[in-house]
């Protein structure tokens, strides 16, 4: 197929993925929308990917294929940005499956919203024999606040499902830190040029496998992006208030590490109190709705309630181990974590309802 000026540049790191590059590689030639250049970017793989690329090169010329030096995702990423020509730049990985309309309605999307520079969706996750893995479905209906306030929170944008504008109207160039969360680094900095958006729609089978990059490390991906969410906070503050040390403990998964769940309570007052300045912020840069905040009040309601049975869950665990000096601490801990239950578990609001059912299910009273 002959290649017009492409549209989109689709643009997919290639390290030993020769088991599932075909599907990946025919999932974006099949396409509804064909007006994109698709570049595959190897990264010094030992097995036959290279082969199986130049292949496919030979029968469609809208692929293009670039033998990188084994800088890995990052340096694979930045060099398919370099050479790209598309108005948008589409994220793919090459054990995913692209939906066949997926980037006719990205694109669809941007080019309605111009005022969006990232826009992502849900994926169903698959293993490696293609099968859906139960409880990994990354797609549902609940009403989230607005993305760049979760980025606070977590990374909310699974990356191969985004889509990015190029040119951005504050001429800033599109690359990828040289970080280890390089696509949490991105989308924090891509956050003040522009609004993130979801789509509720699944347009990627996200492949879970043993070679998975994003399971690959977590504790150090974790610390990684908490010193990126503390980052964001400051720019976002500026030198108006500094970020509570507290904070910390809300803002990345590893705040599962026992000494900071265990030997600090942190009160839901001065949670609350810092998060719905930092809300405040956001709100008035990206100009939220009065449904948008209340979603965000809503979804720190739910932290503080997960962040209390994690906490509950430590200590217990100390008192079987540790022994009974720490009775007293459980005793006041097991009052306020009671008490919160009996009040957020009245919430009308059915979706939030049960989000918080999921927890305390998880872990026994």
């Amino acid at each position: 197929m002959s290649l017009e000026t492409p549209l989109i540049s689709v643009i997919m790191p290639v390290y030993n993925a020769s088991k599932f590059l075909n599907l990946a590689i025919d999932s974006i030639l099949n396409q509804s929308f064909s007006q994109f250049e698709f570049i595959c970017v190897f990264d010094k793989s030992k097995d036959d990917s290279l082969d199986i690329l130049y292949d496919y090169q030979s029968t469609d010329s809208r692929i293009i294929v670039l033998e990188n030096k084994g800088t890995g995702i990052v340096g694979a990423l930045n060099t398919g940005i370099e050479i790209s020509k598309g108005k948008y730049i589409a994220r793919m990985d090459a054990d995913d499956i692209s939906c066949r309309d997926r980037l006719k309605i990205q694109y669809k999307f941007l080019e309605e919203n111009q005022n969006c520079v990232v826009v992502c969706s849900n994926a169903i996750s698959i293993d490696e024999n293609g099968k859906e893995v139960l409880n990994q479905v990354f797609n549902s209906n609940l009403k989230v606040p607005p993305l760049e306030w979760l980025l606070i929170w977590e990374n909310p944008i699974i990356h191969p499902t985004a889509m990015i504008r190029k040119k951005l109207s504050c001429n800033k160039a599109i690359y990828y830190p040289n970080h280890f969360a390089e696509d949490a680094a991105l989308w924090r900095d891509l956050a003040f040029a522009g609004k993130i958006e979801r789509l509720d729609k699944v347009l990627l089978y996200y492949r879970v496998s043993s070679a998975s990059l994003f399971h690959s490390n977590i504790s150090k991906n974790s610390i990684s992006v908490l010193n990126l969410n503390n980052l964001y906070l400051i720019k976002f503050l500026g030198q108006q208030e500094q970020v509570p040390e507290f904070f910390s403990i809300f803002t990345s998964y590893y705040y599962f590490q026992k000494e900071i769940i265990f030997n600090e309570f942190v009160s839901k007052k001065d949670f609350l109190n810092f998060s719905y300045k930092l809300t405040d912020q956001l709100s008035k840069k990206f100009h939220y709705t009065g449904i948008e905040n209340t979603r965000c009040k809503k979804y720190l309601e739910y932290l503080y309630l997960s962040y209390l049975v994690r906490k509950k869950c430590y200590l217990l665990f100390a008192l079987h181990f540790i022994g009974a000096s720490n009775y007293a601490k459980y005793v006041f801990f097991d009052k306020v974590f009671r008490k919160t239950k009996q009040k957020l578990m009245t919430c009308k609001n059915l979706d939030y309802k049960l989000k918080y059912r999921k927890f305390f299910y998880s872990y026994k009273n």
